[in-house]
């Protein structure tokens, strides 16, 4: 799995940018920073080989992050023991019509970064309900 930040008008892509702080920065509704070449605002970009469906199985899914939910503050997500921050990934798939909601959470490694969770996150009812819906309507 490849996850860049990308510039959609310049097809480039952004090494050593941290997903998590772009995931925090797009959860409070803000662009990310604009590309040097366009200064078009840059975009999340995830590129996976999914078996689904059979017949684009060999070829990676790519998609672009339109927007994210996260439920909880930096703070907060300090607090959790272990440290641990859920997100929502509201994506699109390339060259489809399909769109997807991914839920992934960031926690701690044995040095104390943030690093992405290897399996979804396990949440309440309540905490995918706030996810799903941020603004209670």
């Amino acid at each position: 799995m490849s996850t860049v930040i990308f510039c959609r008008k310049c097809e480039k892509r952004y090494t050593g940018v941290n997903i998590h702080n772009a995931a925090k920065i797009l959860a409070d509704g803000k662009p990310l920073d604009s590309c040097p070449k366009c200064h078009e605002p840059r975009s999340i970009r995830i590129e996976h080989s999914y078996p689904y469906p059979p017949e684009k199985s060999s070829k990676p899914h790519k998609f672009d992050v339109n927007r994210v939910v996260r439920l909880f503050t930096d703070e907060e997500a300090e607090k959790q023991e272990p440290p641990f921050d859920p997100m929502m990934f509201f994506m699109h798939e390339l060259d489809t019509e399909n769109d997807y909601i991914w839920p992934i959470y960031w926690t701690k490694n044995r040095v104390g970064d943030w690093w992405w969770g290897q399996f979804p996150p396990v949440l309440t009812i309540d905490q995918l309900r706030q996810l799903m819906n941020p603004s209670g309507n």
